[in-house]
């Protein structure tokens, strides 16, 4: 082989050799990095893994500092306060306009620590609206008087057959069950949680709980009034400025704004 090909060539392996030794090393940490990103979703497990494994996640510091009322729509509803357990400074939560929807930076924060990838959310008024009713009510009326009971011409007490009975769940007809007392139906049916599922990164934000559960919230508000005014015997008024109590993040509680402002402000660590 004539020397000048002899030069090319060997310049052409070196060349090789150079471009493998500079790329071959970024190649690798990609791939490192990309197994790395594969193995830290795999390893995200949900609220209910976790907790079943007696380790339930804890609300992070950011989720802590949310203000949540259930009186309009989330962009009117949500504020965020300046520091742990202290409403008296809120930043809006919605920052944006009509051709912008701008969230305040706790909104891409994540929910728990540790993250998850899935949440189970109830609420406790809709939970226990129809046992707390029964409680309520069971010794109003006797199903050996007749199944109908009639007040001013209007029916108030129905017994019957239970739709959807569970055994084991629901309690034993005798012969019948109550289905209407006072006027006021039985809240059948009316527990069921929602499934809260990241939207943009690989675990929960506090965005992804807010937007899908407020919606939710919003939908059942007349339902959670009645609930939350059952044991005096009719709805609390629809003006009542309702607050959700997200302490335990997988079960609700809702309250009076007045409640929960004096129940966090009793709360340690306000910082």
């Amino acid at each position: 082989m004539p020397l000048s090909i002899r030069k090319i060539f060997a310049i052409g392996v070196i060349d090789k050799v150079r471009f493998y030794s500079a790329y071959l090393p970024t190649l690798y940490q990609r791939i490192s990095i990309s197994k790395m990103s594969t193995s830290e979703k795999e390893q995200l497990s949900s609220f209910n893994e976790l907790r079943a494994a007696h380790r339930p996640p804890k609300l992070s510091p950011e989720m802590r500092r949310v203000f949540w009322a259930v009186d309009g729509p989330l962009s009117e509803s949500v504020w965020i306060m300046e520091s742990r357990n202290n409403p008296d400074f809120l930043e809006p939560y919605f920052q944006g306009d009509r051709e912008r929807q701008n969230w305040h930076p706790v909104s891409q924060a994540p929910l728990t620590e540790p993250k998850v990838s899935s949440i189970t959310v109830h609420v406790d008024e809709l939970e226990d609206w129809e046992d707390n009713w029964l409680n309520f009510h069971r010794d109003h009326s006797d199903p050996d008087a007749g199944n109908e009971g009639f007040e001013d011409g209007e029916l108030t007490v129905l017994w019957g057959e239970l739709p959807g009975y569970k055994e084991g769940k629901d309690e034993e007809g005798r012969p019948g069950h109550l289905l209407m007392c006072c006027g006021s139906m039985r809240p059948r049916g009316k527990e069921g949680g929602m499934v809260v599922k990241p939207t943009s990164e690989d675990f929960i934000t506090v965005h992804d709980y807010l937007s899908t559960l407020h919606p939710w919230l919003l939908s059942h508000r007349d339902d959670i009034l009645t609930s939350m005014g059952l044991f005096d015997d009719e709805p609390l008024p629809q003006e009542t400025k309702l607050m959700v109590n997200y302490d335990m993040v997988n079960c609700l509680m809702m309250c009076e704004r007045s409640e929960w402002i004096e129940f966090i402000q009793k709360k340690p660590g306000k910082q």
